[in-house]
This record gives C-alpha cells, sequence and structure tokens, in this order.
C-alpha cells in the first residue's frame, strides 16, 4: 500500500467521523489478527534491501525507502 492510499482512508475515515482523532491508535501483530498492540512511534522513513519480499531487511543504503508507521 502506498502512502497516499493510506491516508485517503485516514482522512476517509475521519470525514465519517471526527471524534475518532481522540481514539488510540493500534495495530495488528500479524496478518490474520491475532493480537494487538498500541502504536507508540512515530512514523519514520526508513530504507529496506528489497520491498518485495515478505520479510523485509532494513538498509544502510538509500535505495528502497517506505514509511514506517511503528
Amino acid at each position: 500500500m502506498k502512502l497516499k492510499e493510506y491516508l485517503e482512508k485516514i482522512n476517509h475515515h475521519i470525514n465519517q467521523n471526527p471524534k475518532i482523532l481522540d481514539l488510540e491508535v493500534v495495530y495488528s501483530t500479524d496478518e490474520e489478527g491475532n493480537g494487538y498492540r498500541k502504536v507508540v512511534y512515530e512514523s519514520c522513513i526508513i530504507h529496506f534491501e528489497n520491498l518485495n519480499t515478505h520479510y523485509l531487511q532494513a538498509s544502510d543504503n538509500n535505495e528502497n525507502p517506505a514509511i514506517c508507521i511503528n
């Protein structure tokens, strides 16, 4: 998912119900929703070896940037 798509979805939810701006932000610990935790860190830009794999490995080079949300 691209940041633009993510932001559009978040803005849609806010437009439907502005009160959600006061909700806690959580994330799923896996793809199946077997657990949830609070988001505790600000988003940041991080670089990866290869964004086309299921398991991502961070990199020190400036290739393959992505937004990390937690």
